[in-house]
């Protein structure tokens, strides 16, 4: 059974599929109003009648700047540039009929067929760079929702070397490092991180995301390690960049993520009982699927470190029925999940401890079959006895 909701890929297939029928593009500003000519501008989406005198047609969403066009009728075309930070989304006209094609077989499910037309997409040089762009950021948020690691870092990896200018190379870069991490390749999701921040003209929020997802990486290795003194160093990068960002409304998604890492730390350090303050806080005042999945993968860890079962199972399976938006959290809550019916064996709840730990761990097992959390479920289901 395929998510009917995936996230961003939803929100950029309606950005194409639901575009209004009009003879040009659409900019709609993070403000909430529409960028576009005539006397109406902003107040409401544009109409054919906006568009008898001049059109905008957009040549480039770059990671820094938008650049678009206004044909004027009976004129030349009047090249402008606008900061990427203002535009919320493009809604592009018209859709190229095979991209429609292909948005329509991954609504109803069927990646496979989606997968084969979006790559069709990809490869046709006569398609606008958008179409191109969308159909290969498609392919990886598809593999991603199956659990295919290495399909969806292919993919990302294939948008940064063709569009390496384009508004969604940052995100791929992201998306690599925090695949690679699933895998347990610590190095190779540095390296990745390490390509986020020497982009060119890269725009400062994004610079101290990149900072962030640094920090990140030296958390993980002080947790593969069992190194307190990085994990102290990690802890403490972490509230100085929190210092940094908070209260900044750009930047409010890395103050966000800096907490969790704070709370991730404390837990690392031993640091239970403020770890789990920590982190019912951010469950408190969250109402991001995101970030609350954060929050409860971190109180649930809490609670099993104080081998507290009961309550640190119920905080991983809100995460898989409730927040089930981010595969790397999912594949947690599943498998640690299963870890909590594992450890109450004779204790039991009602249905039989032993039957739910082993579906847990199947069902991690066969959808995110290459992560690490995939792997350790699928070593961890013979041990059930």
């Amino acid at each position: 059974m395929k998510r009917q909701h995936l996230g961003i890929l939803v929100v950029l297939v309606l950005a194409v599929i639901a575009a209004p029928a009009l003879a040009g593009d659409c900019i709609l500003l993070k403000s909430g109003k529409y960028h576009q000519p005539g006397p109406q501008n902003g107040n409401r989406p544009p109409n054919r009648n906006d568009f008898d005198t001049s059109i905008y047609v957009v040549q480039s969403e770059n990671y820094d700047k938008l650049i678009y066009s206004m044909k004027i009728k009976g004129g030349k075309a009047a090249k402008q540039t606008m900061d990427i930070s203002k535009v919320d989304t493009v809604h592009y006209w018209p859709k190229p009929t095979a991209y429609t094609a292909a948005a329509n077989l991954m609504n109803s499910g069927d990646y496979a067929g989606a997968i084969a037309r979006f790559l069709a997409v990809a490869k046709d040089r006569s398609q606008r760079s958008w179409a191109r762009t969308y159909a290969l950021m498609n392919i990886a948020l598809m593999y991603e929702d199956d659990g295919n690691l290495d399909g969806a870092i292919q993919a990302w990896e294939k948008l940064a070397k063709d569009f390496s200018r384009s508004r969604y190379v940052p995100k791929a870069f992201i998306q690599v490092g925090l695949a690679q991490l699933s895998k347990g390749d610590a190095e190779a999701a540095k390296r990745s991180f390490e390509r986020l921040g020497r982009l060119s003209g890269l725009p400062e929020g994004q610079k101290i995301m990149a900072k962030y997802y640094m920090i990140l990486i030296k958390e993980k290795q002080g947790a593969a390690a069992k190194n307190q003194s990085l994990l102290r160093q990690a802890l403490s990068e972490y509230k100085a960049l929190l210092g940094k960002t908070e209260g900044d409304t750009e930047l409010a998604e890395v103050a966000i993520l800096c907490r969790l890492g704070i709370g991730t730390c404390q837990l690392l350090l031993g640091q239970y009982d403020q770890a789990l303050a920590f982190f019912q806080k951010i469950a408190d005042a969250a109402k991001d699927p995101a970030v609350l999945a954060g929050a409860f993968i971190g109180l649930g860890d809490c609670y099993f470190k104080k081998n507290q079962w009961k309550d640190a199972l119920l905080a991983f399976l809100r995460v898989e029925i409730l927040y089930d938006r981010n595969p790397e959290m999912t594949a947690q809550a599943l498998y640690k999940s299963g870890k909590c019916f594992q450890f109450m064996l004779g204790d039991g709840i009602g249905e039989d401890n032993k039957i739910r730990a082993k579906t847990q761990y199947g069902k991690c097992a066969s959808k995110f079959p290459g992560s690490s959390w995939g792997r350790l479920s699928k070593e961890a289901i013979p041990t059930v006895r």
